[in-house]
């Protein structure tokens, strides 16, 4: 078949047996499910099936290197997952270096990882102890019951403000034990960012809340530790923030959701309005293809949003007060 002929030829080229070339050819296409199409020229390929031929071609003659570029982009979650098991099958007696932008697949597949940000190798260890070193702390996820076990929209008035009447018991209970409020809430969750200045407390914290989860209503409570993404965009911004510190670029012109703009420092997550009124303005980040920081979404805090179920801001890491420009 023209694709079995293919890796056959390929299989020559690393001095694979003559006896074992066919074999070969077929067993790889065989575990990147290609051998149905076996017979049909790669370039009718889809993308997902170029990139799952360029891991088999990778992996002929039993390479001890191998080197991977993205080896997964561009494809669907069930043939990336798939691909996924392949490399980790072909990890035994072998070196893989490979290269991603998903901090998800570096995470599974990676066993020392390191991450880069303007060109210079920044961090390099195991997940664990990246998320551990640069991480925020832990992520606290707590589940409110709800009676009958039924949904909330299906529940009564009066069960509806029991539930709230849990959540604000529970608020309470993280706000005296941790000093903490929650980070998002929903009407049957809370999830709170254990930062490392309180990890010490934690376990102690845990406990407590174990043995009165019944009286609070809690039903479940989930601790890990910060995503490698988060790792990834704290590494990826610190960068940012010296490189626009050393060329003298550290403010950004921010557009206010009410209108006229305002000079943000650099990766400044939360702002007051230098007008004084107490208007204070919540900006998300995120890296554009080059790795620079760039402004995602910027919106108005309002003060009472802070008693509801809203999403709240970390607080601001640098110190340099914003600017006003006025705009025609």
């Amino acid at each position: 078949t023209v694709l079995c002929a293919a890796c056959c030829l390929l299989c020559v080229l690393p001095a694979v047996c003559p006896g074992q070339v066919r074999g070969e050819a077929e067993a790889l296409l065989g575990r990147v499910r290609l051998g149905h199409a076996a017979g049909v020229r790669s370039s009718s390929y889809s993308g997902g099936m170029k990139r799952r031929l360029s891991v088999a071609l990778a992996l002929l003659g039993d390479p001890k290197i191998v080197y991977l570029d993205e080896p997964t982009t561009g494809m669907d979650p069930i043939s990336r997952r798939y691909v996924w098991d392949i490399i980790q099958d072909a990890k035994p007696g072998r070196a893989i270096v490979l290269t991603t932008h998903s901090m998800e697949e570096a995470d599974v597949l990676g066993d020392r990882i390191g991450i880069m940000a303007r060109g210079r190798l920044r961090a390099l260890g195991s997940s664990i102890r990246l998320k551990q070193k640069f991480g925020s702390g832990y992520q606290l996820t707590v589940h409110i019951a709800t009676p009958r076990n039924a949904g909330y929209s299906s529940l009564t008035a009066a069960e509806q403000q029991a539930v709230a009447a849990c959540m604000e018991r529970t608020k309470d209970f993280f706000r005296s034990g941790l000093g903490l409020e929650p980070c998002e809430s929903g009407r049957t969750l809370l999830q709170y960012l254990v930062g490392r200045a309180a990890e010490g407390q934690l376990v102690g914290f845990l406990q407590r809340l174990e043995g009165q989860a019944s009286q609070l209503g809690v039903v479940d409570v989930q601790a890990r530790l910060s995503s490698l993404e988060e790792v990834f965009l704290t590494i990826a911004k610190q960068a940012e923030l010296e490189a626009a510190a050393l060329a003298g670029t550290s403010l950004v012109a921010v557009e206010l959701p009410d209108g006229g703009e305002l000079l943000v420092p650099l990766g400044e997550e939360e702002v007051l309005h230098p007008s004084g009124d107490g208007r204070s303005y919540a900006v998300k980040w995120a890296q554009d293809d080059a790795g620079r920081l760039v402004v995602l979404d910027c919106t108005l805090v309002q003060q009472q949003q802070q008693q509801q179920q809203q999403q709240q801001v970390l607080q601001p890491q640098a110190q340099q007060q914003p600017q006003l420009v006025h705009t025609s």
